[in-house]
């Protein structure tokens, strides 16, 4: 990484107070920039979710139901993580990061790291993602993120992608799970669902 300098630039800034008509959710998207060598090169985009628990343990709120009202894919990333009753399910916890069955941190739901073919090979997802959470997250929050090869969804005409990985589907979600794995998320069993507290995160990329 001595030769990639990366950065995250907000495509959509806004600073704002949460109140009782705010979203409990904050949606921000991104455009990774990477300077190889001496030029500095457009290289990628980002969007992630954050969710304040705080907010929604404020308002009563069922945490299904802030999941279920804001899209399709948060929806299916609750029905995932959490059972019936809101609890965190067995496989999602662990005891090195004295997660209860209850979450009581702020939720960041890592909607789409897309970097472009040609500047695979300089660790710039893991870097932006330790960008992120630097900047926008606490040490005790935790993050999740679904692994899907985007060529996949490319299959709609309006969405061209640029990263493929090659072979069949089952071959292609293989290889991004490794990659995802390599960089420091942790990885739920044999799932594509990875899930983990960002001090942890920060503390494997740090370490290399």
């Amino acid at each position: 990484m001595n030769d990639c300098y990366v950065e995250l630039e907000l495509t959509n800034p806004c600073v704002s107070l949460l109140s009782e008509k705010d979203d409990p959710w904050i949606r921000r998207h991104f455009t990774i920039f990477a300077s190889i060598g001496e030029k500095r090169e457009e290289v990628g985009s980002m969007s992630v979710m954050k969710l304040s628990i705080g907010e929604v343990y404020r308002r009563r709120s069922p945490l299904w139901m802030v999941f279920d009202d804001v899209s399709a894919e948060a929806s299916a990333c609750y029905e995932v993580v959490f059972n019936k009753k809101g609890e965190i399910r067995r496989p999602f916890q662990d005891e090195r990061y004295n997660l209860c069955e209850d979450l009581f941190n702020d939720f960041h739901f890592l909607e789409r790291i897309e970097i472009s073919e040609q500047f695979k090979g300089h660790g710039i997802a893991g870097t932006a993602t330790r960008i992120y959470l630097e900047n926008f997250a606490n040490g005790e929050d935790v993050a999740y993120l679904k692994a899907f090869p985007l060529q996949f969804e490319s299959r709609c005409e309006d969405k061209p992608y640029g990263r493929l990985f090659k072979g069949d589907e089952r071959a292609c979600f293989a290889k991004l799970c490794k990659y995802y794995e390599k960089i420091g998320f942790r990885r739920i069993g044999r799932t594509n669902h990875f899930f983990f507290v960002v001090d942890d995160f920060l503390g494997k990329f740090a370490r290399g």
